[in-house]
């Protein structure tokens, strides 16, 4: 069928919005891309908009040798793998068995759940908790106080209702345990919502601060944010490889420190975003 008027000129329209808004959302990412690509002198003179300027790549030569930001990028990439592994474990343990009709106390258990969304221990508690249990100046206080998100733990136990329990009851027959149809059935069906959990935990670990900020003292374990928040408002010559200080890139270098931020996320986006779409679309609608 033919497109009538109103609806090509609604496509135009559309099209035209959607382009509007994906110049609005990109161009931050590029104005700082063309920053890190251009010379010190053309950013100081704000002669840098989104292409680059007397173009050198000295700002991630610098960037990549300097040993400080190295050791944040290890101590951040074993944040997010460790912590996201933790993440998914106690998200699936706690949805599995909630997502079942007959569990005993469910309710009970499902409202004290609940209440988490809405209140809080505080700041204070929190901290004085960490504190006691040892943990300040360790990568577990930034793993154990959000260990499970009430959020995705209700996406995940509503995606684990739609499998449906004759699968499960089948695999019991055949004599397999709670443990066993959880890993061997109710796992494999769930990629989609893994994937999805697995990307919004790890962006999270990935862009730790605030707790680093709380919990962490020591300069070898600061997370790569914290650690740009460092280089963004101070003179980052005490975080650059011993040389001639004058002839370091300073802001180039920020922007570069940026960019290799957040370079691993928009790597990894891609390949779960089919996995990311199809397992929040189906752990949401679903009640």
């Amino acid at each position: 069928m033919r497109a009538t008027t109103g609806e090509r000129v609604f496509s135009i329209f559309n099209y035209t919005i959607l382009f509007m808004g994906a110049v609005v959302c990109l161009f931050p990412f590029i104005h700082v891309l063309a920053l890190s690509l251009s010379s010190e002198s053309a950013i100081i003179s704000n002669k840098v908009t989104i292409f680059p300027v007397e173009m050198n790549t000295r700002a991630y030569a610098n960037a990549l040798g300097n040993s400080s930001l190295i050791s944040s990028f290890k101590f951040t990439i074993l944040l997010t793998v460790l912590g996201t592994i933790v993440n998914l474990f106690f998200t699936v343990i706690g949805a599995y068995p909630l997502s079942k009709r007959g569990l005993p106390g469910k309710n009970i258990v499902w409202i004290y759940i609940l209440i988490t969304m809405f209140i809080s221990g505080g700041l204070i508690p929190t901290y004085l908790v960490v504190k006691a249990l040892g943990l300040i100046n360790s990568i577990w206080a930034l793993i154990l106080p959000q260990a499970l998100s009430t959020f995705n733990l209700i996406v995940m136990k509503t995606y684990f209702q739609t499998i449906p329990e004759s699968l499960e009851e089948s695999a019991k027959l055949d004599g397999c345990t709670d443990i066993g149809v959880l890993v061997k059935i109710i796992l494999p069906l769930s990629i989609p919502i893994i994937a999805a959990m697995t990307l919004f935990y790890a962006v999270g670990h990935w862009n730790q601060f605030f707790s680093a900020l709380i919990y962490i003292n020591d300069s070898k374990k600061y997370t790569l944010q914290l650690r740009l928040r460092m280089m963004i408002p101070r003179d980052p010559g005490s975080l650059m490889l011993e040389g001639d200080m004058a002839e370091v890139p300073r802001e180039s270098l920020k922007a570069a420190a940026i960019i290799l931020s957040i370079l691993p996320i928009i790597f990894v986006y891609p390949w779960m975003q089919k996995y990311f779409i199809k397992g929040m679309l189906i752990g949401s609608i679903k009640a």
